[in-house]
């Protein structure tokens, strides 16, 4: 697959679905302005699988059938507005939710509850297991028929793959647990067989900052992995919930605090990764972005509050203005819950 250009608008959640999960008009028009920004590449907010893995009663389903028109409707305005290429994140939340938020006692690989939150937590079955690989196929099936160029798997900051993944949050003594790369890779296999020709890609964890969790070395190991199940790119994330801010940290004021997760892009091209890798975490500026890409240590840049604040930003750096964005990593666009996801800051201000 080509893009037109390097610039990547990195999976933000919405908070633009109604209460069964459908796309509405105004999550429509979000997409309408993000594709006029001018990234190569838009990858959607994440979708739940199933309504017990999601995060909040706003978030994009994925999990049936009646989902499929609103998110074409998301599609056909990126293809309208640009030439931007546009992929669908899916998701599960596992144990990252609320039962106020999903129904039922959130659920993971081990009965382990985030540990801010105080809700409690359940151990997946064996049984429930499998039918979630299955639920991820039916889900990556419904993308491909609502005309999306490819689908995004959301293995990190702490989500059900990502939980399998890390031995923080994977303590089973089956075989869940002893290989903690089996639940992704079987959904990749899974999803292969169903839909062979269509463009996967992973947003995956370097590191989970805790105990225990995901380490640069195990990060590196499962890419090449990934790699030679026919994962198409890999975009280089990190953190979980107890790792605090890590994910999407503050105060990126300077250019030295821009590329937070460069560690784990250099990791993957020392560790001769041939697919393309995606480098977020906190890209400010142009000339940041641009010494990433020459120097090798990514393929491609994803910024995700930067084009909250000015959806418009790579346009104006293709016009050539060297302008640094705006966003003060305030970090309110995320935990604000009042609407569509936007920037809290700067309409204040105005």
């Amino acid at each position: 697959m080509e893009i037109i250009n390097r610039l990547v608008r990195s999976a933000t959640a919405e908070r633009g679905a109604d209460e069964k999960g459908i796309v509405t008009d105004e999550m429509v028009e979000m997409y309408n302005t993000a594709a006029q920004g001018g990234a190569g590449l838009i990858i959607s907010g994440h979708s739940y699988i199933h309504p017990l893995g999601r995060t909040n009663a706003a978030m994009t389903g994925i999990h049936c059938d009646e989902t499929i028109p609103g998110l074409r409707k998301v599609v056909k305005a990126v293809r309208r507005n640009s030439e931007a290429k546009v992929f669908l994140q899916i998701s599960h939340a596992g144990r990252v939710t609320t039962e106020a938020v999903c129904g039922g006692i959130p659920a993971g690989p081990s009965a382990i509850p985030v540990r801010m939150s105080g809700e409690k937590a359940r151990e997946l079955s064996s049984d429930e297991i499998e039918e979630l690989v299955h639920l991820y196929t039916q889900a990556v099936l419904r993308a491909q028929e609502a005309d999306f160029n490819g689908v995004q798997l959301h293995c990190a900051h702490g989500y059900l793959i990502s939980q399998f993944l890390s031995g923080y949050t994977n303590k089973r003594e089956d075989k869940w647990g002893q290989d903690k790369r089996l639940f992704l890779m079987r959904v990749i296999d899974e999803v292969k067989q169903a839909a062979p020709d269509f463009p996967l890609i992973v947003k995956i964890n370097s590191q989970d900052f805790v105990p225990g969790g995901v380490t640069l070395e195990e990060f590196a190991e499962t890419c090449l992995l990934l790699e030679r199940r026919g994962i198409l790119a890999v975009e280089v994330s990190g953190g979980i919930p107890e790792a605090g801010n890590k994910s999407t940290r503050k105060e990126i004021n300077k250019p030295e605090k821009e590329g937070y997760f460069l560690e784990g892009s250099r990791a993957l091209k020392s560790a001769c990764l041939k697919i393309p890798i995606i480098a977020v975490g906190g890209f400010r500026s142009l000339p940041v972005c641009e010494e990433a890409l020459q120097h090798g240590d990514a393929d491609l840049i994803a910024m995700c509050r930067p084009l909250i604040t000015q959806p418009d930003l790579p346009r104006k750096w293709q016009r050539g203005e060297n302008e640094v964005s705006r966003c003060i990593s305030c970090n309110k666009c995320l935990t604000n819950s009042q609407g569509l996801t936007h920037c809290v800051h700067w309409t204040e201000q105005e």
